[in-house]
């Protein structure tokens, strides 16, 4: 009596485990698939550092090739309206420099919209600075 109780124990156990093991490989499979692009939207903005002390973002597509019209939307102070254009996809990027002096701190929110799908992509920027002092010391000898 006392056997068949571990035996099936055992088999209860190996079971179990099979079964954990094949879910979590399934489960990890699924995260290499693609992702719908028709779900995303082919853009994607980057800060890309400071020309004469404003900063400067840069839009890329990222598959130029498909032609597709993107409106774009610069929005500062409660929505109003900095930049609007409709730009295509076989540009394949566009840089913005923004002039900092005249928006100051406020936020900005970079919109991209698909004109087919009416998909759109929302980004924003908000600005910070920081004064870093760093003093280092260095033996010689």
């Amino acid at each position: 009596m006392k056997t068949l109780i571990n035996y099936r124990n055992l088999v209860t156990r190996v079971l179990l485990m099979a079964s954990l093991v094949f879910t979590t490989a399934a489960n990890a499979g699924d995260d290499k698939k693609p992702k719908d692009d028709k779900n995303n939207i082919a853009a994607e903005l980057k800060f890309i550092g400071n020309y004469r002390n404003q900063p400067m973002f840069e839009l890329t597509f990222k598959n130029p090739a498909i032609q597709t019209d993107y409106t774009v939307i610069v929005r500062y102070s409660y929505g109003k309206p900095l930049y609007r254009d409709v730009l295509n996809s076989s540009i394949a990027s566009k840089r913005f420099m923004l002039n900092m002096d005249e928006i100051g701190s406020e936020p900005l929110r970079f919109e991209i919209t698909n004109r087919k799908t009416n998909k759109s992509a929302v980004y924003e920027v908000n600005q910070s600075s920081r004064t870093i002092e760093e003093v280092n010391i260095v033996k010689v000898n």
